[in-house]
């Protein structure tokens, strides 16, 4: 199929909010940037959240895309380059603490942009599932990207699928960095997780579709340092 649909209970997100991006420099956005590993346990607007997804991986249906005449047009486009045109990352959210949104985990239907829940979240923390990474148990929410191998190995032969595969996912996690960072959040992101419990926890149609990468949000210092290497570094 080209299109995800899980079969979840839909949650139709806000429209995203276009005119805080514009008016966010660049350059200023690039500098800002910064690897957050100090969170502070508060909630941010789901209008933040649906903003991310939406610039990250909806289709960019306000652009027009010219085509030579008789020439089929691609029929999806996100602000970031894919391989082939074949969009088959997909992104599935950790919602831990998001106002006026259940806690749960989703996958964005990006065609619609619209959360489908996939099931309540865990009672364990999210660290757990990262490698004890705690640091990431105050993020906000977080963004699983997986990759649909389906779409992949139909045009790409399976050992150089890969290759597309990371670069996708590098366009994409670039992409939500900066627009978290143009929001006013904090970004974190890792490749560093237990895989089977993951694909397991977001019920992924394995083996055609694998998590591959992990950018999660929220308030913080924006301290590239923990509370405890920083307290150890200080001397406290």
């Amino acid at each position: 199929d080209i299109s995800l649909i899980k079969g979840g209970e839909k949650t139709l997100l806000l429209p995203p909010n276009i005119s805080v991006i514009k008016e966010a420099s660049l350059w200023e956005t690039l500098l800002a940037r910064h690897t957050c590993r100090d969170f502070f346990d508060t909630s941010v607007p789901v209008l933040s959240l649906a903003t991310i997804l939406y610039g990250t991986l909806a289709d960019k249906k306000e652009v027009d895309y010219d085509a030579p005449t008789g020439a089929q047009k691609f029929g999806f486009r996100r602000t970031s380059p894919s391989a082939g045109g074949l969009q088959a990352t997909e992104g599935y959210v950790w919602v831990r603490n998001v106002e006026d949104l259940a806690p749960g985990i989703y996958h964005y239907i990006s065609e619609q942009h619209t959360l489908e829940k996939v099931r309540d979240l865990p009672p364990e923390v999210i660290s757990t599932y990262l490698c004890g990474q705690h640091w990431a148990n105050n993020l906000a929410f977080a963004i699983f990207f997986t990759s649909r191998f389906d779409k992949l190995w139909w045009k790409y032969p399976h050992s150089r699928a890969y290759r597309p595969m990371l670069l996708d996912v590098g366009h994409l996690s670039q992409t939500a960095n900066l627009l978290i960072t143009a929001l006013g959040l904090h970004p974190w992101l890792t490749g560093y997780f237990h895989d089977k419990e993951i694909n397991e926890l977001l019920k992924v149609n394995l083996p055609s579709e694998q998590v591959i990468f992990l950018v999660g949000a929220g308030h913080g210092t924006g301290s590239s340092y923990t509370t405890e290497v920083r307290k150890l570094l200080d001397g406290v």
